[in-house]
């Protein structure tokens, strides 16, 4: 379910599997305000050991809300046959990926946010810096909600409606 988009979205570090220059989407977690590898490491538990354990249970616990909240969304704005795969024939498409890249994205900050505010470990990011996780975990909760939407209603359907032989319909949305 959805593992297309673990690593979609890279680390800017200097070296390492998120070296500069290797994230998919040409976008990185670190560039949303408040993210730095530093209290991402910083927030590590025993098990996560690192930046990097941080960032994958981060990605591994946001895929089925990502999920869920996509085929919600999807099934308000269009009408699908039930036989579609929609991991395989919409979300995991090259352009699909790229239109839902933002959603992503910040639904991961939401993530890192998380475990900025409920990290066992207390050091300056887990205390003094309390409230601005606050702030920005809401933040990118919102811009989420907007991505998400604006990336479904912009989704290429045609690779579903081939598979499942049934006609699209879209939902037009009025504000």
């Amino acid at each position: 379910m959805l593992e297309c988009y673990i690593d979609y979205i890279g680390l800017k570090t200097c070296t390492g599997a998120y070296a500069y220059g290797s994230s998919p989407s040409g976008l990185y977690l670190t560039q949303l305000p408040g993210i730095t590898i530093d209290n991402v490491e910083k927030v590590a538990d025993d098990l996560q050991r690192t930046w990097q354990g941080v960032y994958d249970d981060v990605q591994r616990l946001s895929i089925p809300k990502f999920y869920t909240d996509l085929i919600n969304q999807v099934n308000a704005c269009y009408e699908l046959n039930d036989e579609c795969d929609y991991s395989t024939d919409i979300f995991c498409t090259d352009e699909n990926m790229m239109l839902l890249s933002n959603a992503w994205l910040y639904l991961l900050g939401v993530g890192i946010m998380l475990e900025r505010l409920y990290s066992p470990r207390l050091n300056k990011y887990t205390t003094i810096d309390r409230k601005q996780a606050e702030e920005l975990k809401d933040l990118y909760q919102a811009e989420y909600e907007k991505a998400l939407i604006n990336g479904v209603k912009a989704l290429d359907t045609s690779n579903c409606e081939l598979c499942c032989g049934g006609a699209v319909n879209s939902v037009t949305w009025l504000p």
